[in-house]
């Protein structure tokens, strides 16, 4: 019997989500890739950097069709259907052009004054208590009001864009049998209104255009370069995709600090210093664990064939704890250098927003902790979402004096 017929591990086992560090190491001690249950699961840094990189690797099938779906039976389906990251080229990088210029890193630097004052008013409300829950006080708020802000979202939806995110995102994670149906109901709910509130903003941005990425992405459906659809529909990817990799890895980056004990080191640091020991928090806790991506069409990879239509998981969380890439591994290393993570993914799809992400973590955590400096954890074991996709804090309770 092969190698890849033996390696066995239930997707949806809550002992993974809670420490997924088992799993990773066991895919990383395989010889070969495995393949379980038709799925390709790729771990090692080397091949997820070559695979999410080859051509034969992408999100669609060649030649098959796109599904026409109606919005009004299948709102998640059909926002899916538009997004920009479920597209291969040449799709994908007519709409991710069209983005590009304002996600760069000088046009993400203006951003700073906005992070700064967004986390400093959360840091200020905090201010008078003694313990508090950093998930739910900071590292969750913060990036919905940036990105609010940056989008061109009334304040005023702050509290409901949280919800419908929340919803949204578990629409998108619900891929492993058995499908839950009220999970998906939720999404399409969430779908439904977010369409609604971008469908509404566009059309007010098209009669009196501001500074927002909304007004200039509207500009870009006016010029033809992309459809109505597809610019609302990248328009509600960049909610989840811009706050929650950023919140978890806040969340995250605060209880590896505090857990360590190196909160004060982190503040002492350059702000270059600053932004390396940001990478390295990434690696060591990865935010997305796995994402999934298709073969589109046969190919041969290390005496393995990969056969058309195959799904291939590329495990992040696993590959940035790879031992042929990564010395100690499992050694926070504030100044690890070279320091090559794949949080962000690799290849044409890697992540729009890793200017912002960066810029906001190395913010957020400078000021929380010069605000707090002998802030510790209450709890010694921490609960993590349950989730095969995603690492996340369901709390983060803390002692702020």
């Amino acid at each position: 019997m092969s190698v890849t017929e033996t390696f066995k591990f239930d997707f949806r086992d809550p002992a993974i989500a809670q420490d997924p560090h088992l799993l990773y190491r066991r895919l990383l001690d395989e010889p070969t890739i495995p393949r379980v249950g038709g799925v390709w699961l790729v771990s090692r840094h080397e091949d997820c950097n070559a695979l999410l990189k080859h051509p034969g690797i992408g999100r669609r099938l060649d030649g098959v069709p796109p599904l026409e779906l109606e919005f009004s039976r299948q709102p998640l389906g059909f926002v899916l259907r538009n997004l920009f990251a479920m597209q291969d080229p040449p799709e994908h990088t007519r709409i991710r052009g069209a983005l590009s210029p304002y996600f760069s890193r000088a046009e993400m630097a203006k951003m700073q004054a906005l992070i700064v004052d967004d986390a400093s008013a959360l840091i200020e409300r905090m201010r008078n208590k003694t313990q508090v829950d950093l998930m739910e006080a900071f590292a969750v708020p913060l990036p919905f009001r940036v990105i609010s802000a940056f989008l061109g979202i009334p304040s005023e939806y702050h509290a409901r864009l949280v919800q419908w995110v929340h919803e949204l995102r578990g629409g998108l994670e619900e891929v492993l049998p058995p499908i839950r149906a009220a999970v998906i109901k939720r999404a399409n709910s969430a779908a439904e209104k977010l369409y609604s509130l971008f469908n509404e903003l566009v059309s007010e941005r098209e009669r009196r255009p501001g500074d927002d990425l909304l007004s200039k992405f509207s500009v870009k459906m006016l010029e033809g370069v992309v459809s109505r659809e597809e610019l609302i529909s990248g328009a509600i990817l960049m909610l989840p995709a811009g706050t929650q990799t950023t919140l978890q890895t806040i969340g995250n980056s605060i209880y590896l600090l505090l857990r360590h004990d190196q909160h004060r080191q982190f503040v002492a640091l350059s702000e270059a210093a600053q932004y390396q020991a940001v990478e390295e928090l990434l690696r060591y806790e990865s935010p997305v664990k796995c994402l999934m991506r298709t073969v589109k069409r046969g190919m041969d990879y290390q005496s393995q064939h990969l056969r058309r239509g195959e799904p291939v998981c590329f495990f992040y969380g696993a590959a940035n704890r790879d031992p042929r890439t990564f010395l100690d591994p499992d050694r926070l290393d504030l100044a690890r250098t070279p320091n090559k993570q794949v949080a962000f993914s690799a290849g044409p799809h890697h992540c729009l927003g890793l200017h912002l992400g960066r810029l906001e973590v190395r913010i957020a955590l400078k000021l929380l902790f010069e605000a707090f400096p002998t802030m510790r954890l209450t709890m010694p074991l921490v609960e993590w979402e349950d989730s095969f996709f995603s690492r996340q804090l369901l709390t983060l309770p803390v002692s702020l004096r």
